[in-house]
């Protein structure tokens, strides 16, 4: 039977700890983990104490120089506000977590942070800003150098995740190049698990294959074009 509240207590009386023996770096992962822990609660007031741990942690994490940190930080910051319903603000911290992350030079964490705020405002409201976080990512993954299958199945996550969105947005023109693509990927990975003996195939091998053809059916059919939809939904089954 969890308990965030009582976990709270708890972590509250190991941050006090922490601070006693001056322990920076403990303390800023306990003021994160506080800060979820009341955002888990999902009452506004809980938000806003989360806020207050998170903006706590960013400070730490500035002071001790650890970047990845402080973009991570600065994000969270904006996914509660995006909660408490503030754009303005969502938009700057996400847009100052971004500004960190050029800092490091570090592309991966870039891209990290670019699905991270495209699952941000794939929520309640404003969900068109996403469609943009998902494709600068999905971009970004055709052109960088890292091969096999942990690139192809990020891309494959991030079309699926962008297909779903454009689809629920009734954008099907603008989803239809990313759910070829999926469907693309999906038979490449798919490939790759197979064995040489065809009847040691699994049915989850070819689970993101048939999810694929589901998505290319549904936005044919939002497009009005029944008979390529048809053909889709056939294969999907």
């Amino acid at each position: 039977m969890p308990s965030e509240a009582q976990c709270v207590i708890y972590h509250e009386l190991q941050l006090s700890l922490a601070r006693k023996v001056a322990d920076k770096v403990l303390e800023g992962q306990l003021l994160e983990t506080i800060s979820q822990l009341y955002l888990s609660l999902g009452t506004e007031c809980a938000c806003r104490s989360a806020l207050d741990y998170t903006k706590r942690s960013l400070g730490i994490f500035i002071d001790l120089q650890k970047k990845e940190k402080e973009a991570h930080a600065w994000l969270q910051a904006g996914k509660i506000y995006y909660i408490l319903r503030q754009s303005e603000l969502v938009d700057l911290y996400i847009h100052v977590a971004q500004n960190v992350v050029l800092y490091t030079g570090d592309p991966s964490l870039g891209l990290q942070l670019f699905e991270a705020a495209g699952d941000i405002f794939n929520g309640a409201w404003e969900r068109e800003k996403a469609v943009s976080f998902y494709r600068d990512r999905v971009l970004a993954l055709a052109l960088a150098v890292t091969t096999g299958n942990c690139k192809a199945e990020l891309q494959l996550q991030l079309c699926k995740k962008l297909v779903a969105l454009l689809a629920t947005l009734e954008k099907p023109q603008d989803g239809l190049e990313f759910a070829y693509m999926a469907l693309a990927l999906s038979i490449t990975l798919g490939s790759r698990v197979l064995t040489p003996a065809p009847l040691a195939c699994t049915p989850g091998d070819r689970l993101n294959e048939h999810v694929a053809y589901h998505w290319l059916a549904v936005l044919h059919h939002q497009l009005g074009q029944g008979k390529l939809a048809e053909q889709f939904y056939l294969k999907a089954l």
